[in-house]
């Protein structure tokens, strides 16, 4: 029964992987056959590497606020349902549990940049071809929308990119580079400006962990990163508009945060409940919004507007404490650079670029984009044991 299990477990680690970039039914079902697989493995008595990842206290804080927020809500029900978001956290304890050594944790961070890289390809050809686009222009390839590509996206250029420069294996690099480049270039073409300020976090993340020669070949890809875009006019164009504080998107989220602020006066502690925010925001409107939504088009103020004071204290612990970890797990993995180190990097530099992305964006709502977050959260962890065993888990 063991045996079963852990088959099943790493089947559903493979599926889960698969379909990070692409869709979320088949990430749901490797959910489903990692869970069947863990379960048959705790009957049998033996869980690898079973402990704890030092985010349960703000976690459970974060389950509490929303609680709260879900109790006083104007809509409850709908609040309870939207509560399932918690549902995803397991997605790192999985991962930091089944992995159980580097070859297994290879295969898995390679599957994941192999068809990462298939979805880049596809959405870059559907550009060039004009098909499968959002608004004519905006690429989505094989996801629901193309914020939520540009958010999966962040965390594989960033460990692609970690990994190009830290990976002692030639072979690696070679296949690793291209990833790099294409998953850049594709998420400058979902047209994501929130996207692009955090690939540059990543960027600049990154950068402060190279040094010597492997400075200089960072800077001459990056050169390639920026330039390749940049030849066409509708980049270079919504590029400029970053800055255009006139520009109505802009305009209308600094509009729709003023908006979201005004709720959670009205609704300090626990704001107005896990719902969708539409007919709320209704009420709230300000006369220079520029277009109605269902979110605040920000996770900050989003969750501010949702789950008032205490959620929002509630939701920085909760990032603090990941960030945290990520941290820790890159230390203590940095005694031997390589593979499990540069994982380690691009999994802050990733981290770092969903905060920044998450101003913009109502990034932690998107299941698609936080199932990636977890799932880079649990290889870090899993890095580190298999630095600290020595490559293998007994």
């Amino acid at each position: 029964m063991k045996e079963v299990g852990k088959y099943i477990s790493i089947a559903g680690l493979l599926v889960f992987t698969a379909s990070a970039t692409t869709t979320i039914v088949g990430q749901e079902a490797g959910l489903v056959l990692m869970f069947v697989g863990w379960l048959i493995l705790w009957r049998s008595g033996w869980v690898s590497g079973m402990r704890r990842l030092s985010l349960e206290l703000p976690l459970a804080a974060l389950a509490a606020a929303w609680g709260l927020s879900t109790l006083f809500a104007l809509e409850p029900t709908a609040s309870l349902v939207n509560m399932k978001k918690l549902l995803l956290v397991p997605i790192a304890y999985g991962f930091a549990w089944l992995v159980e050594s580097e070859r297994i944790l290879k295969t898995v961070v390679m599957l994941m940049l192999a068809v990462a890289l298939m979805v880049s390809l596809y959405g870059i050809v559907g550009y060039a071809g004009g098909y499968g686009l959002e608004e004519s222009y905006r690429v989505r390839a094989t996801l629901s929308s193309t914020v939520t590509l540009a958010g999966v996206l962040l965390f594989v250029f960033a460990i692609s990119l970690s990994l190009t420069l830290f990976t002692n294996a030639l072979r690696e690099r070679i296949f690793l580079l291209p990833v790099t480049i294409l998953s850049f270039v594709c998420l400058i073409l979902t047209f994501t400006r929130g996207a692009w300020l955090g690939a540059s976090v990543a960027l600049v993340v990154t950068l402060a962990r190279v040094g010597g020669r492997k400075r200089l070949v960072f800077l001459v890809l990056i050169a390639v990163l920026i330039a390749a875009p940049l030849l066409s006019e509708r980049v270079t164009e919504r590029a400029a508009s970053i800055t255009d504080v006139h520009e109505m998107s802009i305009r209308g989220r600094v509009s729709m945060w003023l908006s979201a602020t005004q709720m959670a006066k009205d609704n300090v502690l626990f704001g107005v409940g896990l719902m969708d925010l539409g007919k709320v925001y209704d009420e709230y409107r300000r006369s220079d919004s520029g277009f109605r939504s269902g979110h605040m088009h920000s996770s900050f103020f989003h969750i501010l507007a949702s789950t008032g004071v205490v959620g929002l204290l509630a939701f920085l612990w909760f990032l603090y404490s990941i960030c945290a970890l990520l941290v820790r797990n890159f230390a203590l993995t940095s005694g031997r650079p390589g593979f499990l180190n540069g994982v380690c990097l691009g999994a802050i530099a990733g981290f770092c670029a969903f905060v920044v992305a998450g101003v913009f964006e109502w990034n932690f709502g998107d299941a698609e984009v936080v199932s990636m977050l977890y799932c880079v959260v649990g290889l870090t962890c899993a890095c580190e044991r298999i630095q600290s065993s020595g490559g293998e888990i007994a």
